[in-house]
């Protein structure tokens, strides 16, 4: 397994950017902001795309945010304007897609829905009451009748985070998962939520192993969720752009809000060159990161008893990192 500290140094090859802010949804976990709620125009995506064209080896751009993308307008004009990359779209699947437009150059090729569970009542129980289940399984079913019929390379990937609410579903994502034929399924342990899982540890632990063993039967792919670095993608750090263009080097970047600088304002070449962006390439953030910490909750040396104290070096280690951020 690649540490994501001999990656840091390297330029990215893959960029996740957010083009809305909007969304119907109220996900307890989550802890967006309605107010100011906007979507990216197609002309500020433009100005992102002359940016992104600047980073050599850029091979992946992956669409995602805190808002759902798929209720931009021009959200199938951004994509066709991307088509000279590899395309990951994350969504909660309750806006109806048009998977022919979506496939129209076939460079979209994962498709990750956020579920959280399998039925109607428990799913708005954890997103809220606008959660429009019946929209999601037609979206399911239609991509399976489109991949069907047009033999596309067009694949889907479903997401859970792990959550109080939804602890008891683990084995029933990877059942929903087999009946919806998604390629993969990826367990979130919610970041900041350690006594839950430290609590939790042992009921994870064998709900996990015991969905991996099905994964494994069904041949769905399904890796351990506390043994996992999501900010890698083709062997580089993950960076990711706001819809104001703010710039994070990785996702745990946007969590601390340790911003490096504005893509629109500065341009990628002066952001990978500034003194922020040359502290996390020493791995000031991987030091407290809560990836890290979650593969020291599975070994136990992070326990109820010395969580607090550790969560509280973590938040003084954060404050003397972006201690110099505008």
């Amino acid at each position: 397994m690649i540490h994501p500290r001999e990656l840091i140094a390297k330029k990215p090859k893959a960029v996740s950017i957010e083009v809305s802010t909007k969304c119907t949804l109220n996900c307890i976990y989550c802890d967006r902001r309605s107010e100011n709620s906007r979507d990216m125009s197609f002309e500020e995506f433009l100005d992102l795309k002359a940016e992104l064209k600047k980073i050599p080896g850029l091979k992946r751009v992956n669409i995602c945010g805190i808002g759902e993308s798929f209720l931009n307008k021009e959200i199938y004009r951004i994509l066709e304007e991307l088509k000279e990359y590899e395309i990951s779209m994350v969504t909660s699947g309750t806006i109806l897609i048009d998977f022919p437009r979506l496939d129209r150059f076939g460079n979209v090729d994962m498709l990750i829905f956020s579920i959280d569970a399998t039925d109607e009542e428990s799913i708005k129980n954890i997103c809220g009451k606008n959660y429009d289940f019946t929209h999601l399984l037609t979206n399911l079913e239609n991509y399976l009748q489109y991949k069907k019929k047009n033999n596309s390379k067009l694949a889907t990937l479903l997401n859970t985070t792990v959550n109080p609410s939804n602890i008891d579903e683990i084995a029933n994502i990877m059942e929903f998962a087999r009946k919806y034929k998604f390629k993969g399924v990826n367990y979130s342990l919610e970041w900041g939520s350690e006594a839950f899982i430290i609590q939790n540890l042992e009921k994870l632990r064998g709900a996990f192993s015991d969905a991996r063993k099905k994964a494994q039967k069904y041949g769905i792919y399904c890796h351990n969720p506390f043994r996992s670095f999501c900010c890698l993608n083709l062997d580089s750090i993950v960076c990711l752009t706001g819809i104001d263009g703010d710039f994070y080097p990785c996702s745990y970047a946007l969590n601390q809000q340790y911003k490096v600088g504005n893509i629109f304002r500065e341009g990628f070449d002066n952001i990978w060159e500034n003194s922020l962006y040359d502290k996390f390439k020493q791995g000031k953030l991987c030091n407290s990161c809560y990836m890290l910490r979650m593969f020291d909750i599975n070994a136990g040396r992070i326990t109820l008893d010395n969580s607090r104290t550790r969560q509280a070096q973590h938040n003084v280690d954060s404050i003397k990192v972006g201690a110099n951020i505008d």
